[in-house]
């Protein structure tokens, strides 16, 4: 336990904003969150629940770290079992990736011999590249391309849903005060300082504030805040479907053609997704979107032909001009600190996100 409480205010109530509670209020620190809508509403659960790890040649520090936080996952989700009782759905279930030309598949050896020789996995290849036969003995489903595939034992998926329930029960039981449909309006600063929150239904005073809110993270900062004139954060679009199989048709994550396919149960795929850069807010779905997904989906796995599409819809992930998340300090607002800008991978990084702001702020509240 730490020996000074502070008063932490979680701005956003996605996968980010609920673990980085629930870490907080574990080393027992007094923490609030505050959602706009519902918890987990936005890009969470309009996520497919995908941990896919970055190439194995790109050694820089956002896919380095983005590989340390999958690797956490594990012992994430078994400590959140262990506390909630509740099962996220998490799977190793691993990759295919459909390999379109020669050139891809040079760089993919490349991939696959380093992934072996460094990832932290015993016994067999972690990856390793399949011929077309191979491929069909473990998904006869799959059309091939004549270049084969790569199979990466090292992706997993959770059911976003569950997760947030976990999450959601995990900070309840840690005492987090959970605020939803409360959106945070405005921060009331004092010098270089943000003392308390302005929300729908009052003010809440904070030692820390974490922002968290995603896609919606720039329109909480100050109008003549530093950030507001460069890239910050802003909307991306992704639109989804969801198709009804009559069985199970793949038994790993497919990926191909710019589209993954995710198979829930025997009776549920999932197609995703697009991405729409200048689409704003809007969350509205498009025949253009759906046609899209499937035709391409199709290609993969050409059974999927036959299936109805039972629901497609739309989110928005939290993408920065900096090609990376803003996870750290603010410049302006010394005690202000920001857990945003994840784009695409946010479910990936959550491990590594929720343990770092812990970090940051356990220093910052001893000194």
């Amino acid at each position: 336990m730490v020996t000074l409480a502070k008063q932490i205010v979680v701005i956003g109530g996605g996968i980010i904003g609920l673990s980085s509670a629930w870490k907080l209020a574990e080393a027992g620190h007094s923490v609030t969150v505050l959602e706009k809508g519902k918890c987990g509403d936005g890009a969470t659960t309009a996520s497919l629940g995908a941990l896919v790890p970055y190439n194995a040649s790109r050694e820089d520090s956002l896919p380095s770290k983005q590989r340390h936080s999958l690797w956490m996952y594990p012992q994430f989700v078994n400590d959140l079992h262990k506390l909630t009782g509740i099962d996220v759905g998490f799977k190793q279930t691993g990759r295919i990736q459909l390999i379109q030309n020669e050139h891809q598949r040079n760089k993919m050896q490349q991939d696959a011999d380093i992934a072996n020789e460094k990832w932290p996995f015993e016994g067999a290849e972690t990856q390793k590249l399949l011929n077309d036969s191979e491929l069909k003995k473990l998904e006869p489903e799959v059309e091939g391309t004549n270049f084969g595939a790569l199979h990466c034992k090292a992706t997993a998926t959770f059911e976003p849903k569950r997760m947030i329930a976990a999450l959601r029960s995990a900070c309840m039981k840690m005492g987090v005060d959970i605020r939803e449909h409360s959106p945070a309006v405005q921060l009331i600063t004092q010098q270089n300082h943000v003392s308390q929150v302005h929300t729908a239904t009052g003010l809440v005073s904070a030692d820390f504030v974490a922002l968290a809110a995603g896609a919606w993270s720039k329109n909480i900062l100050p109008a003549d805040h530093p950030l507001q004139q460069t890239g910050y954060v802003a909307p991306l679009k992704g639109q989804a479907l969801e198709v009804a199989t009559p069985h199970q048709l793949i038994n790993h994550m497919v990926r191909g053609l710019g589209v993954y396919l995710i198979q829930v149960d025997d009776k549920k795929l999932l197609i995703g997704g697009t991405k729409e850069k200048d689409a704003g807010f809007d969350t509205s779905t498009t025949q253009k979107a759906e046609d899209d997904l499937l035709a391409k989906a199709e290609k993969l796995v050409p059974a999927i032909a036959e299936c109805k599409v039972v629901r497609q819809w739309a989110g928005l992930r939290p993408y920065s001009e900096q090609k990376a998340p803003f996870i750290g300090w603010d410049s302006a607002f010394a005690n202000l600190y920001h857990a945003t800008g994840h784009a695409g991978i946010g479910l990936c990084l959550t491990p590594y996100t929720c343990q770092k702001v812990l970090e940051d702020i356990e220093h910052a509240s001893h000194h």
